[in-house]
This record gives structure tokens, C-alpha cells and sequence, in this order.
């Protein structure tokens, strides 16, 4: 039961951080000398989380980037004061925040241009072609990277923030009647994961906090004037509604995808 156990954390860990697992490996020896000399199960766990917790973010903050450039990827910043910015931490603790050194600088581009900050979402991890970020399908290679829409808090319209979803996605702008509904023809296709992440998101959220659609159609404008993106993805019905139908850099994705009505996502070539 043990090796099952160690195996199962092993994977877990490598599918969700991609060195996690790696790491986890490393304390090994330290959680065997643990269980040696405490007791309680419960002290045990504590001082084991709290080990693996103090060299796995000691490793990715001092170790990972420098062998993520060997594979031709940055870290995007973590600050949430600068130009580009986490829509969330948990993001950069997990390794999801990996690019190709022109993807950032894109993204750099087009923050200077519009002058507000760019909040982001996954990316990639930091090593090796094709390994997946789950679960996204293409966020393989550095190229890819999703960002979140602008929002305003309906009290507050003059003020722009990130997603106001706990993760970042799932905060959905709907087809309006009329409108081409994606969502709807992807699900009566059998593509029931397409909105898998909208029932996580409270739809009290809706009540309080609406999208900037003035800066969202400028931030995708100005990506897509840049020569090195080669793609973006949004919803038809949106692109339709926000008047964006003379950018050809945007394209459906497809309905083996999840629906990009609460975000952006943008490739390089």
C-alpha cells in the first residue's frame, strides 16, 4: 500500500506542477527519517507537508527558471503590481506560468501600447516539448497562453481587474439570442466537457462584476496587430458581438476545446 501511495502522489504531483513529483522523490529520505522518529500520525504529516512544501518552493522560485531557459522558456512575473500579472499565484506555484522569451515579449509590447496591465492565466510548464498541461490540449511548447478578459465591479466601472473567478475561468459571457451558440451546438455534439467549468463559478459573480468590453476588444486588437501571434482564440458570438470580425488572427478552436468565453487565449508562431 505504501508503494501504491508514493506512486499515486508521484503522479499527481507531476501531472498538476510537472516537477512536483520529481521533488517529491528528493524528501524521501527525509520523510523515512521522520517516520522513524515521531509517533504521531498526525505530527508526522505535518512536518512531512511542511518539508516538501519549503524545498518544492525553494526550487521552483531559485532552480526550475534557470533550467527552464536550457529549454527555451521564461517565467512570466509574479508580481501584482507590474505590467503583466498573475490573475492568480496559485498559477506560478504550480509551474503553469512558463513561456518562450517572445511571448513575453508580446505580451510586454502590447501592455506598453494600451497601458494597462495583462493579467494571465495557464501558460506552460517549464520543460520539455509535448509534455501536457492538463487540461488544456495545446499549452505544450511556450507558444500558448491564456489571459483573462478586463472586468469592472458594477459599483466601481472605471476600475479594471482580472477574472473575478476563484479560478480564473468559468466566469462565461453567453450567447445572446440571435447570437451563434457554440456552447449549445458543441454540447448537442456530445462535447458536454465545452462548459465543464461554468457550473464551478457562482453566477452571483454576474450580479456584481461585468466585462470592460472597450479594453478587452483593445487588448486583442493590439495582439493581434503583432506580427509574432499567430492565433487567438474567443467565442464566434463574441467576436461577432464585440465587432471583431476584421481580425482573421481570431478563430474557433473547436468544440473538442472548452469554451473561451471567459478568456483569451493566444499563440505565437
Amino acid at each position: 500500500m505504501k508503494t501504491i501511495w508514493r506512486i499515486s502522489v508521484f503522479l499527481l504531483l507531476t501531472l498538476l506542477t510537472q516537477v512536483g513529483g520529481f521533488i517529491y522523490l528528493l524528501c524521501l529520505p527525509v520523510f523515512h527519517r521522520i517516520d522513524k522518529k515521531q509517533r504521531n500520525n498526525y505530527t508526522r504529516g505535518g512536518l512531512k507537508l511542511a518539508f516538501f512544501l519549503i524545498v518544492y518552493i525553494s526550487l521552483s522560485l531559485l532552480v526550475v527558471p534557470t533550467i527552464a531557459g536550457l529549454f527555451g522558456r521564461v517565467p512570466l512575473p509574479v508580481s501584482s503590481s507590474g505590467n503583466i500579472r498573475p490573475n492568480s499565484l496559485m498559477t506560478c506555484l504550480m509551474n503553469r506560468h512558463y513561456v518562450r522569451k517572445e511571448l513575453l515579449n508580446v505580451l510586454n509590447r502590447a501592455s506598453a501600447e494600451i497601458k494597462l496591465p495583462i493579467y494571465y492565466l495557464d501558460a506552460s510548464f517549464p520543460f520539455i516539448n509535448g509534455f501536457p498541461l492538463l487540461p488544456h490540449w495545446s499549452h505544450n511548447d511556450g507558444k500558448k497562453l491564456d489571459l483573462t478578459y478586463y472586468y469592472s465591479d458594477k459599483m466601481h466601472p472605471g476600475e479594471l481587474q482580472g477574472s473575478p473567478s476563484w479560478m480564473g475561468y468559468g466566469f462565461c459571457e453567453e450567447p445572446k439570442p440571435g447570437e451563434e451558440d457554440m456552447p449549445c451546438d458543441c454540447a448537442r455534439k456530445g462535447f458536454h466537457q465545452y462548459s465543464m467549468l461554468r457550473p464551478l463559478v457562482p453566477a452571483s459573480l454576474h450580479e456584481k462584476y461585468e466585462v470592460n468590453t472597450a479594453a478587452t476588444e483593445r487588448l486583442i486588437r493590439t495582439l493581434a496587430s503583432d506580427p509574432s501571434v499567430s492565433m487567438i482564440f474567443i467565442e464566434p458570438h463574441l467576436k461577432q458581438r464585440w465587432k471583431l470580425s476584421d481580425v482573421n488572427k481570431i478563430k474557433f478552436h473547436g468544440c473538442h476545446a472548452v469554451r473561451h468565453d471567459d478568456h483569451v487565449h493566444v499563440q505565437i508562431r
